[in-house]
């Protein structure tokens, strides 16, 4: 029985046996020991005992609540098998024995988008913009609102703490191409490094799920979405110290901030 296989730039090995494929990262416990195996003599390569290492003995992960389970070092949804950055994750996790559940649950949800676009960027962009998954596989954005917590753009969407906010889908513009559209917008924190000028910053939570579209400016750090909830305010302290106290605006009155007059397509 030959294996044949390949090691990417990235180390990971990727090879066949008995037909079927397997791919192992080099966070795998077993992993130098299977590839000093494959780059030794090929008498000396025992393709059951690679595999008792890969699998160890076909254990399979399944998450309560999701159509998520990994089994044979791969990832499945609903029975079909997944590749993606956000699977690499999991797989990684699993064999590093860290949580994988709020991995597997945003990745329930994630499968639940209908867009397409959203589901193959959502997770990256996430990442590379340190955006926090929480337990139950929704994540962390914010949001930029005025004094009173209305939307900049139409002053007509209130923002309360623990209060769905939603939108027909079907309003929401799909297209990444355009930076302002109709929807409701969050970006990450880096984001308002650029966009911010005054106003009240909030914690917003969103279903990956609801995830419309990520525009191509700004580096895609906004999103677009369909529904969100407001859980936390930014402390001004903290809004402070990251942006500058001449920054900040309240309604007129307050004496703790400045006045400040705003640009709404500086906004979020």
């Amino acid at each position: 029985m030959r294996i044949y296989y390949i090691i990417d730039g990235a180390k990971t090995l990727t090879m066949t046996i008995k037909a079927r494929p397997y791919t192992i990262f080099p966070s795998h416990p077993h992993y130098e020991e299977i590839v000093g195996m494959l780059d030794g003599p090929e008498e000396d390569i025992d393709p059951e005992a690679i595999l008792e290492m890969v699998d160890q003995v076909e254990k399979i992960t399944k998450f309560a609540g999701t159509f998520v389970e990994i089994k044979g070092g791969e990832v499945f949804y609903r029975g079909e098998v997944l590749h993606s950055t956000l699977v690499e994750r999991i797989i990684a996790f699993s064999e590093q024995g860290q949580r994988v559940e709020p991995l597997a649950r945003f990745l329930h949800n994630l499968m639940e988008n209908p867009s397409y676009r959203s589901r193959e960027q959502l997770y990256s962009f996430l990442e590379r913009y340190k955006m926090p998954i929480t337990p139950d596989g929704h994540f962390m954005a914010y949001k930029a609102v005025t004094p009173e917590y209305l939307d900049w753009h139409s002053r007509s969407i209130k923002h309360v703490i623990g209060e769905p906010i939603e939108m027909d889908r079907r309003l929401v513009s799909d297209d990444p191409t355009e930076a302002c559209s109709a929807g409701l917008h969050c970006c990450s924190w880096d984001y308002l490094r650029n966009a911010y000028s005054s106003g009240r910053i909030l914690l917003m939570k969103v279903n990956p799920r609801d995830v419309v579209s990520v525009p191509h400016d700004h580096s895609c750090q906004k999103m677009r979405v369909c529904l969100y909830t407001p859980v936390e305010e930014v402390e001004r302290s903290v809004a402070e110290n990251y942006f500058g106290v001449s920054l900040l605006y309240t309604p007129a009155g307050d004496d703790n901030y400045p006045d400040y007059d705003y640009e709404e397509d500086e906004y979020v």
